[in-house]
């Protein structure tokens, strides 16, 4: 999972542990505040979610949105 965020570009906007962008939110704790079905939701279409919401929609496939995903929900 952790590969995959970095590999799709996660970080360019996120900020995990100090590291990445501040485009959008911290997920340094994103797994103590989202559930994993709900980090799946969001990127698979963040504007479902949210309509305000500035994340792009990922290039990741499903099966790797479910993978960075269950990392996510390990961020506590």
């Amino acid at each position: 999972g952790k590969e995959l965020y970095g590999q799709k570009k996660c970080g360019l906007c996120h900020m995990i542990g100090g590291a990445g962008g501040k485009a959008g939110p911290n997920l340094s704790h994103v797994g103590t505040k989202r559930a994993k079905a709900w980090i799946v939701k969001q990127l698979t279409d963040p504007k479902k979610v949210n309509p305000k919401s500035k994340m792009p929609k990922t290039t990741a496939t499903p099966g790797e949105i479910e993978v960075i995903a269950q990392y996510l929900s390990t961020l506590r």
